[in-house]
C-alpha cells in the first residue's frame, strides 16, 4: 500500500520538524536519542493523524510484522499513534538518506536525479513525478518489501 506522506516530508522541508529529530542517532542527539526520536515521531503522528482509517492501520501492522522484531500480539497492541510514529520514523530515515547520503535537494530535483539517488538502495519514499503535474509536490511511502 502507498501512503501519501506529503505532510510528513513537508514538516521537514519547512524546517518545523527536521528529519533528524525523528531518526537521529546517539552520535547526533546523545545517549537518549531513542527517546528523543520516538517522542518527536509520536507528536508528528498524532498531529497529522497518520492512521486515517482501518485499511492504513492494517497495512502498517503488516509492514511492521515483516521486520520480525515483534510478535503479532505486540503489534496488535500498538495504538494508532504508535503505528503512525513507526511510519514517521521510516519516512524521516528515507528523507535523511536521500538528502545527506545521496545529496539530493528534495525541493528541486529531476526524475533522473531521483532515479540516480535511489538506484542502488531503492527505498520506499517516492517523490512527486514531474510528468504528472498534480503529483509534483506530493510524497508517497510504500508499505511493504
Amino acid at each position: 500500500m502507498e501512503l501519501d506522506v506529503t505532510n510528513i516530508v513537508g514538516l521537514h522541508l519547512d524546517g518545523k520538524v527536521p528529519a533528524r529529530w525523528c531518526s537521529g542517532s546517539a552520535a547526533e542527539l546523545g545517549s537518549n536519542a531513542r527517546e528523543i526520536t520516538w517522542n518527536h515521531a509520536l507528536e508528528v503522528s498524532e498531529s497529522l493523524n497518520v492512521c486515517k482509517d482501518e485499511e492504513v492501520v492494517q497495512a502498517i501492522r503488516e509492514h511492521i510484522h515483516e521486520y520480525g522484531a515483534w510478535e503479532t500480539s505486540e503489534i496488535n497492541g500498538f495504538s494508532d499513534i504508535e503505528l503512525g510514529a513507526f511510519v514517521v520514523q521510516e519516512v524521516a530515515a528515507e528523507v535523511r538518506r536521500l538528502e545527506e547520503g545521496e545529496g539530493l535537494d528534495l525541493t528541486d530535483f529531476t526524475e533522473e536525479e531521483f532515479e540516480a539517488a535511489t538506484r542502488n538502495e531503492g527505498g520506499n519514499l517516492f517523490g512527486g513525478c514531474a510528468c504528472v503535474p498534480e503529483h509534483q509536490s506530493q510524497w508517497f511511502f510504500y508499505l511493504g518489501t
